[in-house]
Protein backbone atom coordinates (compact mmCIF):
# COMPACT_ATOMS: atom_id res chain seq x y z
CA UNK A 1 0.00 0.00 0.00
CA UNK A 2 1.53 3.38 -0.97
CA UNK A 3 2.33 5.82 1.81
CA UNK A 4 0.07 8.81 2.04
CA UNK A 5 1.92 12.12 2.12
CA UNK A 6 0.53 14.39 4.81
CA UNK A 7 0.48 18.09 3.99
CA UNK A 8 3.05 19.98 6.03
CA UNK A 9 5.05 16.88 6.99
CA UNK A 10 8.30 18.19 5.47
CA UNK A 11 7.85 21.55 7.17
CA UNK A 12 7.16 19.86 10.53
CA UNK A 13 10.18 17.59 10.08
CA UNK A 14 12.42 20.58 9.31
CA UNK A 15 11.15 22.42 12.40
CA UNK A 16 11.80 19.32 14.51
CA UNK A 17 15.34 18.98 13.13
CA UNK A 18 15.98 22.68 13.81
CA UNK A 19 14.96 22.25 17.46
CA UNK A 20 16.99 19.07 17.87
CA UNK A 21 20.07 20.72 16.36
CA UNK A 22 19.61 23.77 18.56
CA UNK A 23 19.72 21.70 21.76
CA UNK A 24 22.68 19.72 20.42
CA UNK A 25 21.09 16.31 19.83
CA UNK A 26 21.58 13.94 16.97
CA UNK A 27 18.51 11.75 16.58
CA UNK A 28 20.53 8.94 15.04
CA UNK A 29 23.22 8.94 17.74
CA UNK A 30 22.60 8.89 21.48
CA UNK A 31 25.29 10.87 23.33
CA UNK A 32 27.50 8.70 25.55
CA UNK A 33 27.00 10.87 28.62
CA UNK A 34 23.28 10.06 28.54
CA UNK A 35 24.01 6.33 28.60
CA UNK A 36 25.96 6.69 31.85
CA UNK A 37 22.98 6.11 34.10
CA UNK A 38 22.77 4.65 37.57
CA UNK A 39 19.34 3.75 38.92
CA UNK A 40 17.97 6.23 41.39
CA UNK A 41 18.62 5.55 45.02
CA UNK A 42 15.95 7.96 46.18
CA UNK A 43 13.28 7.51 48.77
CA UNK A 44 10.39 9.90 49.00
CA UNK A 45 10.23 11.47 52.47
CA UNK A 46 7.15 10.53 54.47
CA UNK A 47 6.35 14.21 54.86
CA UNK A 48 6.64 15.73 51.43
CA UNK A 49 4.89 18.89 50.37
CA UNK A 50 4.67 19.00 46.57
CA UNK A 51 3.04 22.43 46.64
CA UNK A 52 6.21 24.08 47.92
CA UNK A 53 8.65 25.17 45.25
CA UNK A 54 12.31 25.52 46.08
CA UNK A 55 15.13 27.43 44.46
CA UNK A 56 18.36 25.52 43.95
CA UNK A 57 21.85 26.61 43.01
CA UNK A 58 23.00 26.62 39.40
CA UNK A 59 23.71 23.14 38.06
CA UNK A 60 25.44 22.53 34.74
CA UNK A 61 23.15 20.93 32.17
CA UNK A 62 25.54 18.01 31.68
CA UNK A 63 25.24 17.20 35.40
CA UNK A 64 21.46 16.83 35.31
CA UNK A 65 20.01 13.34 34.89
CA UNK A 66 16.86 13.54 32.80
CA UNK A 67 14.23 10.94 33.58
CA UNK A 68 10.87 10.57 31.87
CA UNK A 69 7.88 8.97 33.50
CA UNK A 70 4.51 8.06 32.01
CA UNK A 71 2.82 9.26 35.18
CA UNK A 72 1.18 12.64 35.60
CA UNK A 73 2.85 15.27 37.77
CA UNK A 74 -0.08 15.07 40.19
CA UNK A 75 0.46 11.35 40.80
CA UNK A 76 2.35 10.13 43.86
CA UNK A 77 6.05 10.97 43.70
CA UNK A 78 7.04 7.41 44.62
CA UNK A 79 4.99 6.07 41.69
CA UNK A 80 6.55 8.58 39.30
CA UNK A 81 10.09 7.60 40.35
CA UNK A 82 9.30 3.89 40.19
CA UNK A 83 8.23 4.14 36.53
CA UNK A 84 10.84 6.71 35.46
CA UNK A 85 13.27 5.82 32.67
CA UNK A 86 16.44 7.62 31.60
CA UNK A 87 16.16 9.88 28.55
CA UNK A 88 18.41 7.71 26.35
CA UNK A 89 15.85 4.86 26.45
CA UNK A 90 13.52 7.18 24.52
CA UNK A 91 16.09 7.94 21.83
CA UNK A 92 16.88 4.52 20.35
CA UNK A 93 13.92 2.73 18.72
CA UNK A 94 14.82 -0.98 18.72
CA UNK A 95 11.72 -2.74 20.10
CA UNK A 96 8.01 -1.91 19.82
CA UNK A 97 8.07 -0.35 23.28
CA UNK A 98 11.11 1.70 22.28
CA UNK A 99 9.34 2.90 19.13
CA UNK A 100 6.48 4.23 21.29
CA UNK A 101 8.99 5.96 23.58
CA UNK A 102 10.82 7.40 20.55
CA UNK A 103 7.55 8.77 19.15
CA UNK A 104 6.79 10.32 22.55
CA UNK A 105 10.30 11.85 22.63
CA UNK A 106 9.81 13.39 19.18
CA UNK A 107 6.41 14.71 20.25
CA UNK A 108 8.00 16.36 23.32
CA UNK A 109 10.64 18.03 21.17
CA UNK A 110 8.04 19.13 18.65
CA UNK A 111 5.99 20.78 21.44
CA UNK A 112 9.05 22.56 22.84
CA UNK A 113 9.46 26.16 21.79
CA UNK A 114 12.93 27.35 20.91
CA UNK A 115 12.14 30.70 22.55
CA UNK A 116 11.59 28.92 25.91
CA UNK A 117 15.05 27.35 25.69
CA UNK A 118 16.57 30.72 24.80
CA UNK A 119 14.85 32.30 27.83
CA UNK A 120 16.34 29.63 30.12
CA UNK A 121 19.77 30.32 28.66
CA UNK A 122 19.35 34.05 29.35
CA UNK A 123 18.23 33.41 32.94
CA UNK A 124 21.20 31.14 33.59
CA UNK A 125 23.65 33.75 32.30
Amino acid sequence: MPRKIVKGTTENLNMLRDKVNYIGFELEKVPEFLKEFEPLNYRVPKVYDETTYKVYKYVKIKDIEILITPKDRLDELSERYKLASPLFTYMKPETNEDIEKYAYFLKMINQTRKSDIENIEKEQK
